[in-house]
Order: structure tokens, then sequence, then C-alpha cells
């Protein structure tokens, strides 16, 4: 006769759940892993979206400075936008990129809502980039710029002109939650000064 005992079921069924609950556990650490690199890399492109409007804004100041033209006057020599807010103290811009001559950047009024500043991934032989044109793939970003006049600023009273706090916005959407990353500068007017 064999002598050999097998396993009982209750020892079976307890093993089975011994497996069960460390594979529902690994894939839950995959699976919050994943979610954690894609909210990092959103964040990411987030911090790139709004360090690029804001060094465009501080680009447009500077080329207007370069060419003598005043900080707030309209110039279509380079980029054909004023600074200057449209609403007088206040204002919400699209900054988008325009592959046509000398001016690759463009500003459009606009409002701070996702839906209306939502970002496009286009491609082109130069490589890839957002705009807010729907001619590429659809993303989970939205941008905007917010251009406010500090009037009140102590800075103001050695200076032609107040200085311009320039909010840049960036929005992006993960499974029905918005998260929002928010860059602030201040842009003085250099004609007061030496460059």
């Amino acid at each position: 006769m064999n002598k050999r005992k097998g396993f009982s079921l209750l020892e079976v069924i307890f093993a089975l759940a011994i497996i069960t609950i460390t594979f529902v556990a690994v894939a839950s650490l995959v699976s919050r892993n994943l979610q954690s690199n894609l909210l990092n890399q959103s964040y990411i492109t987030a911090n790139y979206l709004n360090s690029e409007a804001v060094e465009i804004v501080r680009n447009m100041r500077d080329s207007n400075w370069l060419q003598n033209f005043s900080f707030n006057a309209n110039s279509d020599r380079l980029w054909g936008e004023s600074l200057w807010p449209r609403g007088g103290s206040s204002s919400i811009v699209q900054i988008d990129r325009r592959n046509i001559g000398d001016s690759p950047w463009i500003m459009r009024a606009t409002g701070p809502i996702f839906e209306a500043n939502k970002l496009y991934l286009a491609k082109n032989n130069k490589g890839q980039f957002y705009t807010h044109d729907a001619t590429g793939e659809t993303t989970r970003f939205s941008r905007y710029v917010e251009l406010e006049v500090m009037s009140g600023s102590k800075v103001a009273q050695y200076e032609e002109l107040p200085p311009l706090k320039v909010t840049a916005v960036t929005l992006f959407d993960l499974n029905g939650i918005v998260k929002e990353v928010k860059y602030v500068t201040v842009l003085t007017d250099w004609k007061q000064g030496p460059l």
C-alpha cells in the first residue's frame, strides 16, 4: 500500500487564496506605478508648456525692445501683437505656433475654459509640437496665458509703463480629474534702462 498522503481540499484552497492575493497585490502595484508614471509625465509636459509660454512672451517683449518699439505697441514686423492686454487691465490669450514667414508665434484672445484652449499634437518635418489648431492628434492638455497690468506696483513709479504680470496656466485631464500647473513672472519696460 502507498502510505504517502496527498493535499487535502482545505490546503489546496488555502494555497490558491495566497497565490490569488499575491497576484492581485502585484497587479495593483503595477497599475499604480503606471498611473504614477502618467501623472509625472503629464506634470513634466505641463511644466514644459508653461516654460515655453513664458519664454515666448519674454521674447516678444525683448524683440519689441530690440526693434525700438514700445513695450505696449503693436508691431507687425516681428510678432504682430501687442503684449499689452486688449481689455486694458487684463486679458487671456492663447499663444500658438504659426509657421509663416518670420513670425513663428501668434496670440489669440480667449477665455479660461479647458475645451476652448485644448492643445493638439502636430507634426512636421522639423519634429512635433503642441498647437491650439485642431489639425493634429488630440491631447489631454489645455493652455492659456493671462496678461495683467500691475498698475498699483511700487516698481511702476520708476518706469514709463507699469509692469506686466504674465501667468501661464496649463491644465491636463487624467480620467476626469483636471490638474493645473501655473507659472507666474513679471515683465518690466526695459525702455527705462540698458539691455
